[in-house]
């Protein structure tokens, strides 16, 4: 296990009870997502499956009034779940980064003089702030968000199985496709977010250094040479997110080309097979919802492992302080 791994696996002991409210809270959202086009489907399979007009029975009125409750109901488990989530993770996410923040500056403080020469001032402040605000940024966003999307499509994955497997198999045929464009794409995400951190920290090094030092560098009229050499380093910086930017604008293209081909075919399968009497109306109301929104989830994982990426490589700098072994060292009688 990686130096990261097990900074992060002890950051979430430390606040298990909180991840285990917000996991409890996300599996309500997710049942509310879940259950959303259910009022629709049980109106249209009870209540206007005689055909239009209908007239409607005292029976079928009583029941117009308990989907409409069963609607507000879902939406209250849906608003809560959602607040109850957000509130422990980011709770969490503040309590981890206040005490990563303290651990990495008093790190700092510790390591030897030859250690903070090596090192870049801008990069050292950036570990204090920029990074281990991702690392909290990971427990608040990456951590529900890919939770919720990887539910939401288990869930909708094993309702379609219960309504229709063929119609299931349909809608969800493009889910191994999807992982392998995430094992052949998260890589090289990761390795950009690293780059482009390192890049960024050197240019507030440069920065620092230079405005530290601004009477010298008038002196001897180098202004030009600073703004050259943070010129260079801009530039450096702006090709590495413009390449991410493209790399992530792949993924999700692929990701809604891969959606709306599961839709289609959801479609053609879907009347088929209700024509031949295997599913109703109301349960295919509820395969195509589910196939319409399945493009959601697969984004949102998309997203957040792509952020997840981003954050574990500054987790990874933040482990690095603080598995450095390069301490001051006491020395007898010193004072």
């Amino acid at each position: 296990m990686s130096a990261a791994a097990r900074m992060l696996r002890s950051c979430a002991a430390d606040e298990w009870r909180a991840l285990a409210v917000a996991a409890v809270s996300t599996l309500a959202v997710v049942v509310s997502y879940l259950a959303r086009p259910l009022p629709l489907a049980l109106a249209v399979d009870q209540i206007l499956d005689r055909g239009a007009p209908v007239e409607l029975t005292p029976a079928d009125t009583r029941m117009l009034i308990a989907l409409a409750g069963l609607v507000l109901a879902i939406v209250l488990l849906n608003t809560l779940g959602s607040h109850f989530a957000d509130d422990r993770l980011e709770n969490a996410a503040e309590r981890i980064v206040h005490r990563l923040r303290v651990a990495t500056y008093s790190q700092l403080q510790r390591l030897s003089l030859s250690f903070h020469e090596r090192r870049r001032t801008g990069n050292l402040v950036t570990h204090v702030t920029g990074d281990v605000n991702a690392v909290g940024s990971l427990f608040a966003d990456s951590l529900g968000g890919a939770a919720s999307a990887a539910m939401v499509l288990l869930g909708m994955f094993a309702v379609s199985l219960v309504i229709d497997p063929l119609v299931a198999v349909t809608a969800f045929a493009a889910a191994p496709a999807l992982a392998l464009v995430s094992l052949r794409y998260q890589p090289r995400v990761r390795a950009l977010a690293k780059r482009r951190r390192v890049v960024a920290g050197e240019i507030a090094s440069l920065s620092d250094e230079s405005l530290s030092s601004v009477r010298a560098v008038k002196a001897l009229g180098g202004e030009r040479f600073e703004e050259e050499r943070l010129e260079r380093k801009s530039e450096e910086l702006r090709h590495i997110s413009r390449e991410s930017t493209r790399l992530e604008g792949r993924m999700s293209i692929l990701v809604d080309s891969l959606g709306g081909l599961a839709l289609a075919l959801v479609v053609v399968v879907g009347v088929l097979r209700a024509a031949a009497g295997a599913v109703t109306i109301g349960e295919l109301i509820i395969l195509y919802t589910y196939a319409r929104r399945i493009d959601r989830p697969l984004r949102g994982l998309s997203r957040t492992v792509s952020g997840a990426s981003r954050s574990l490589a500054r987790a990874e700098r933040i482990a690095e302080i603080l598995a450095s072994d390069e301490l001051v060292e006491d020395r007898a009688g010193a004072f």
